[in-house]
């Protein structure tokens, strides 16, 4: 029995190793991503972050907001956020569309150390000062992303624990595009929408199998046995 109850364990725990250590992220950047999801700013989409390839090493990234929306700097440790999988440099910053801007890079490592609220945190992005909504700052973002060392690829860009690829710090209810826009609307953070960590598809059935077969043979040892003696 003892040794039965082994070869269960053993059966469920690499079960549930393959179920759980073989995980997948709902987001994947080939080049392309909307911001479309939000907790603070209505229904998207918001904009579009697109990947443009450089050279085999550096890559640049522009993030155009829809109409209507602005990048504000509202406490956040970034106005653009975004993953890398490799040490990055940040470069070639460029915010037009706004009142004034002077954007600068963070991040760049490995570290998910960028708070976006509600997105979860990022390893790099772009930052800018201002005061919320009262000074938007533009909504055309453009910068070059290049690796330490190495080549960079799309899929070098990944999503946070909490699932996103990017988040964006924005405000909502913004006039035309230019030095004299305002807005009036909310404020807060979208996302490109993101997921959550799930096991990949058949590993669940592969641990049901497990259970459900450990749970036959302890059956059909017991009847093997017969009914216990009587003690009188």
């Amino acid at each position: 029995m003892v040794r039965f109850k082994s070869i269960l364990a053993m059966g469920v725990a690499a079960a549930m190793s393959i179920a759980f250590s073989s995980t997948s992220f709902a987001s994947t950047f080939t080049g392309s991503s909307t911001l479309n999801v939000s907790a603070c700013c209505g229904s998207g989409p918001f904009g579009t972050v697109t990947g443009t390839v450089v050279s085999s090493s550096e890559i640049q990234i522009s993030v155009s907001l829809n109409s209507g929306f602005q990048f504000i700097s509202g406490g956040q440790d970034a106005i653009f956020a975004f993953n890398t999988d490799k040490a990055v440099t940040i470069d070639n910053i460029s915010l037009s569309g706004g009142q004034s801007s002077s954007p600068t890079p963070v991040g760049g490592g490995t570290t998910f150390s960028l708070h976006m609220d509600g997105a979860g945190f990022f390893t790099g992005g772009v930052q800018d000062t201002g005061n919320g909504a009262s000074n938007p700052l533009g909504n055309s973002l453009t910068f070059d992303v290049t690796a330490v060392t190495g080549g960079l690829l799309f899929s070098d860009f990944i999503s946070n624990p909490t699932g996103n690829l990017f988040a964006a710090d924005i405000s909502t209810g913004c006039t035309t595009p230019g030095t004299g826009v305002t807005c009036n609307g909310s404020t807060g953070i979208v996302t490109n929408g993101g997921g959550s960590v799930v096991p990949l598809p058949g590993t669940l059935p592969l641990l049901g199998s497990v259970l459900f077969g450990g749970l036959g043979i302890a059956r059909w040892r017991k009847n093997r046995r017969g009914p216990a003696p009587v003690v009188a």
